[in-house]
């Protein structure tokens, strides 16, 4: 296609025609497809980066689209992969992009694969953990990444660059469980994360372009007071990653996890090593207890007014309760230890 596509960017001041050849030599990878990775995704696309690669564990569901914007009901009712429709509606968006939709979990034991040869990392998650595994990951490689967050009417958007201030600076330590408001208890208005993805797409593509307005404070805004603030963010001497070096998240071994997801009456179970499950195999086995469909991506299998929702690299989605305990005993009764 003609680069005539392109020709409202090169008009900028701060892009013009070699701003617009950095951006098409970069690969960028969005880690979270939920609706901070939907907005910022579906911007840098036509922005027309070289390559982005999207990696979500989760499929899309019905209440999704209220605000997953690159998702529809045809999505849901397949259960597809996030990344799997992410990258179909990206690629339909700008063929001249390179799209990669990766199903999997980030852990320590992959995330360095996952981020080799990126240029950038847009957060699009909806945890702490694995921003701080992004933060390890990035400060040791000096890989920039925008980090995003959204819960209510309010959101926040901050550019971590080599040499920090880091979010280690911010969070040194994660707050207890339980003692932090939840996208499950708090909600999302439907508009907030569209504004916090476009401002983290335009930080990416200042950051590509080495622009000199590329923001080094936390930008921090509540729609429903109509607020909009720069907050200064200071390295912090005793931070452990981008002072000190030490990067605890890495360095944990990969062991069996369940967690509940946020928003969802759900939790997710993953493995304790790397595995692949045969789920043409699985799906004869559990015929003959419940109800099960093998949906290409995915296992759907019904028993007991629960759901297991299985990949081919041994998670599950159990829905249908929010009890980690019931979760893995539904597991292991089913799926296996």
């Amino acid at each position: 296609m003609s680069e005539d596509r392109y020709s409202g960017i090169r008009l900028i001041d701060w892009i013009g025609d070699s701003g617009r050849e950095m951006i098409k030599k970069s690969s960028c990878t969005i880690i979270g497809c939920g609706a901070l990775g939907c907005a910022s995704s579906n911007l840098l696309v036509r922005f027309g980066f070289g390559s982005l690669k999207i990696v979500d564990r989760d499929f899309v569901e019905l209440p999704n689209l209220e605000r997953q914007i690159l998702f529809d009901e045809n999505d849901a009712r397949m259960m597809k992969p996030k990344a799997i429709a992410a990258a179909e509606k990206l690629s339909s968006v700008n063929s001249e992009v390179r799209v990669n939709g990766v199903v999997t979990d980030v852990n320590s034991g992959n995330i360095d694969k996952i981020l080799a040869d990126c240029d950038l990392v847009v957060d699009g998650t909806d945890n702490l953990e694995t921003r701080y595994l992004i933060n390890d990951t990035c400060v040791k490689h000096k890989i920039p990444w925008v980090h995003g967050a959204c819960l209510s009417s309010s959101g926040m958007s901050f550019n971590i660059l080599p040499g920090g201030p880091c979010f280690r600076c911010m969070y040194a330590v994660a707050p207890e469980l339980g003692r932090t408001p939840t996208c499950e208890t708090e909600g999302i208005l439907t508009s907030v994360p569209q504004l916090v993805g476009a401002i983290q797409a335009t930080e990416a593509v200042k950051i590509i372009c080495k622009s000199e307005n590329i923001s080094r404070r936390l930008i921090h805004v509540d729609l429903a007071a109509g607020t909009f603030e720069a907050i200064a963010v200071e390295r912090s001497e005793s931070c452990p990653a981008c002072v000190k070096g030490h990067f605890e998240y890495l360095g944990k071994e990969r062991t069996s996890s369940a967690v509940s997801l946020c928003g969802r009456n759900s939790v997710q179970i993953v493995p304790a090593n790397e595995t692949t499950v045969d789920l043409k195999a699985l799906e004869k086995k559990l015929k003959t207890v419940g109800d099960v469909s093998h949906m290409g991506y995915l296992l759907n299998f019904k028993k007991e007014g629960h759901e297991l929702v299985v990949f081919p690299d041994g998670r599950a989605i159990v829905r249908g309760t929010s009890d980690i305990g019931l979760a893995k005993s539904l597991y292991s009764r089913y799926i296996g230890n």
